[in-house]
Formats: structure tokens, sequence, C-alpha cells
């Protein structure tokens, strides 16, 4: 044996490789796939790709955006202002989180205690020991405990759960887990407001249930009762004159003891008001807010010397007067210049509208806004 510098011979190429048909597992697969489009009654059907997203295209460069001009500006007046240069560079970082200190152990948490007081509970009501089985390393993974032979990878559709039994259970052990958080907390609200207002609220007991009767209750009214004895032979005198005189009783005269205005002189005495009225009320002269008012008016008028004589106005708010016209807008004139830079290099854009009538305003990425000009286009392509 002995060391060579010479090149190293080339691995075998193009050597022939026997055939042992498909593999197994592509064979279970296919086979598993077969028996889930029996089972759901649908075929697998894998779709081809999308077309790739464009990329590359070319995008109008309209300026500095109207914010960021804005921005540097305001950014530039408060450095003036402040005499003092802005440097991020030179702006000290947060110091970083504190890391190793010592945390406190402040034993089981009470959710945990819970959960296995709840756990050792259902495996002695259902007579179950519950095994958890503890894995490592199984981020990332799939785990299997426990092959099932008998069923496929499309589930145990042949071994369906059979008919629940007529009714519901009844008659079961239910187990105590202690008190409701709500009833622990409305009894401590109702133990505060006992002593907050210092009377002990009692419900429920005799003497309570007595205090509160509603005597009301006690008594049967009857909210249909029987016709007057005089009224009954009215009534029944009333129906047979009808009867023999072949006629309907109608009153059309008016009862003689009242006059036309009506029957005034049966009306209930009047009440006295439950307040007075039409009392003398003293006049104690300007309120002060008013002679506080008048003065400041009085010092301002010094000042300026003018008299203030407010009018009231007659023909409402003044119209047809002149608006000065300060010139274009400086945001309107830099749409316009970014609009024709735009229109210069991909040719005239033209805006449309919607069937409302709103004007649609193009994006960079629609392409379908602009009418590109080929000699531009390939140079971006």
């Amino acid at each position: 044996m002995g060391a060579s510098f010479a090149a190293p011979k080339a691995p075998p190429r193009d050597y022939f490789v026997p055939n042992f048909g498909v593999d197994h597992d592509i064979k279970m697969t296919e086979l598993n796939i077969g028996e889930a489009e029996v089972q759901h009654g649908q075929s697998l059907a894998v779709e081809p790709a999308a077309a790739p997203i464009k990329r590359n295209y070319f995008v109008p460069n309209f300026g500095v955006d109207n914010e960021i001009v804005a921005t540097q500006k305001h950014l530039a007046q408060s450095e003036a202002l402040i005499g003092q240069k802005m440097n991020a560079e030179s702006l000290t970082p947060p110091a970083p989180f504190k890391n190793g200190y010592f945390v406190p152990n402040f034993g089981q948490d009470n959710e945990i205690t819970t959960s296995l007081d709840n756990t050792k509970n259902a495996e002695a009501q259902l007579k179950v020991d519950w095994k958890a089985i503890q894995l490592e390393n199984t981020e990332g993974s799939d785990v299997m405990i426990e092959s099932d032979p008998v069923c496929s990878s499309a589930g145990c559709g042949q071994y369906a759960h059979p008919a629940p039994p007529a009714g519901p259970p009844m008659d079961y052990p239910v187990p105590s887990y202690g008190k409701d958080p709500d009833m622990v907390g409305t009894l401590n609200s109702l133990s505060i407001s006992e002593k907050m207002n210092n009377h002990k609220l009692i419900m429920g007991t005799p003497e309570s249930k007595a205090k509160w009767h509603n005597v009301a209750k006690d008594t049967l009214y009857d909210y249909h009762p029987a016709l007057d004895k005089d009224v009954i032979n009215t009534n029944r005198n009333i129906d047979a004159a009808e009867d023999l005189l072949g006629k309907q009783m109608v009153q059309l005269a008016d009862d003689p003891i009242c006059s036309s205005a009506g029957c005034t002189q049966y009306e209930h005495p009047k009440k006295k008001a439950g307040y007075p009225m039409n009392y003398v009320v003293p006049n104690f002269g300007v309120d002060q807010e008013i002679k506080d008012y008048d003065a400041n008016i009085a010092v301002v008028e010094k000042e300026l010397g003018h008299v203030f004589t407010p009018k009231e106005a007659t023909d409402g708010p003044a119209k047809d007067y002149k608006v000065p016209n300060f010139g274009v807008d400086q945001d309107i004139k830099d749409a316009s210049e970014n609009i024709s830079s735009a229109e210069s290099t991909l040719g005239p854009w033209t805006p449309t509208q919607d069937k409302n009538g709103v004007w649609l305003v193009p994006q960079p990425i629609d392409a379908s806004s602009y009418s590109y000009d080929a000699g531009h286009v390939d140079h971006f392509v």
C-alpha cells in the first residue's frame, strides 16, 4: 500500500439496474387512496400548479411621497428650532433584557392540581388506570406508538360505533369538585355588602316568608261578579217591552236633570294645589355674572377705542362675496407633473368610470391601466 497523487478513477456509470417492480410503500399508498376514494365517493385529483406571478415589471416613479417630503420638512424645522441635528446612529440603544435572575418556586400550579384531582376522580369512577406516555424528540415528526392492523390509513370505517342505547344514562355518580367559583364570589360579595350596610340578609326562613308575605294573594277576587237583582229585573222588563212593541229601546232625549252643557252641577270639588302660586318674588337687582360681563365689555371697549354695538342680522350670512385666488394648490401641481412624467414615458393615461360614475384611480400594479409602448417595455422585461 502506498500513497499516490494520481487522479482517482471515475465512479461507474450507465450500469444495469434491475427492476424489482413498484415499491411496496407506493403500492400501499395507492391501495389506501383507492379505499379512501371508495369510502368517501370522491376521486383524488392533483391540480396543476398555478401560473407564476408576474415579476420584474416596470413600476413608474412618481417622485418622493408627499408625506415623506412633509416629514423631512418638519424634521428640518424642528432641528433649526432646537439647534440640534438628529442622528439616529447616536441614539443610545435600550438596555438588554435581564437574564439568569432568580425565579421563586410557588409550588404546583392550581390548574395542574385540579386536573390531577379530576383525573383521579375519573379513574376511580370508570375503574380505569389512565397511563400517559411521555415521548422524547417528537418535534416535527409523526410518532405512532402502536399500529392498528385492522384499519387502513383512511380510518376504521368498517367498525362503526353501535347505535346508542335508548334514552340518556340516569342515576350515575357525579363527582363533587367543590363549590362553583361564581357561587364563592357571590357569597363573598354578599358578606361584604352585609358588613357595609350593617344588615344580615335572611331569605327562605319561616320568619322572612311571614314578614314579606303578600297578603293580597290570600283573597280570591271575583273578577266576574253576578249582576244585582234590580239590574236583572230591569233588563228583563226591557226585553219584554221590546218584544211586545216590536221596537228596540233607544234613548233619544237628554237627561232632564242636566243641560246641553253637561252635568256641571255634579262636578267634583276642585283640589288645592300642593305648592304655592302667585306669590311675591323679591328683586335682588342685576345678576352678578351679568355685571361682570358688562364690566369686561367696558374694559375691552376702552382698550380698543371702539364701542361694541351688536346688530341683529336681517339678511342672514353674507353671500356672493369675493374669494381671493391663490393659484393652483401645490399638491395638485405635484400630481399633474407626476402624471405628465409618467405619460411621457408610458404613453397617455385615460381614466375610466364605473357604472355608478365613480372615477377609478389605477395603481402601479394594474398593468392594464397604462398604454405601454413596446419601445419602452423592452428595457424592463
